[in-house]
């Protein structure tokens, strides 16, 4: 992951653990449900989460290069 795209992931985390839907967007299937996959964009990169409803986890799925 760039170095400016781990920055903002730093600064992504608090927001994440707050109230994941308001700096993310779906991913896929906008299905609601105990689990859902979210993405963010981060300077050159896509970030992908699973975020379970019913454990409050967040997981890091996938990290993409983009152009």
């Amino acid at each position: 992951m760039p170095l400016e795209a781990q920055f903002a992931f730093a600064d992504l985390l608090p927001h994440l653990e707050q109230d994941p839907d308001t700096v993310t967007e779906a991913h896929g299937l906008d299905v609601p449900g105990p689990v859902r996959m979210r993405s963010t964009v981060l300077p050159g990169t896509l970030a992908v989460f699973l975020i379970s409803d019913t454990t409050g986890e967040i997981s890091l799925v996938q990290v993409t290069t983009i152009p």
